[in-house]
């Protein structure tokens, strides 16, 4: 069953350019009884990166005290849905560390400008 027209997003016309019949040229003009064609699309991910800084500050005494990482984050450069994505591929679809990686490394933007190498997903998996 197709979706109401108001639930879709993109809209592309496609009109033909000549005749079937004597290959005459034809004018695009809109089909009330057009066919229907609808695709359903994922929307390209974009990586989400979070910065962590860690704040050094002076007190009275002039001892210079740095912040420390909250337990809540994740050790390494991945936080806790792209752990867990990992942990789906390699333990439930029981893909290898290294085709994780690849999957990583090919369908995920390049958003920090380098490959996931094969030991962070090794370290996670």
């Amino acid at each position: 069953p197709l979706l109401d027209a108001s639930k879709v997003d993109h809209v592309h016309d496609h009109f033909p350019s000549s005749c079937g019949r004597c290959d005459g040229a034809l004018a695009p003009l809109p089909d009330e009884d057009a066919t229907r064609i609808q695709q359903l699309e994922l929307p390209p991910i974009r990586p989400e990166v979070h910065e962590h800084r860690l704040h050094g500050v002076a007190c009275a005494c002039g001892h210079v005290t740095r912040a420390t990482m909250p337990s809540s984050v994740p050790k390494g450069m991945f936080g806790v849905r792209v752990l867990a994505i990992i942990a789906t591929l390699t333990g439930s679809f029981r893909l290898s560390k290294r085709n994780t990686q690849r999957l990583l490394a090919e369908r995920v933007p390049r958003v920090v400008g380098h490959r996931v190498h094969p030991a962070c997903v090794a370290g996670h998996a």
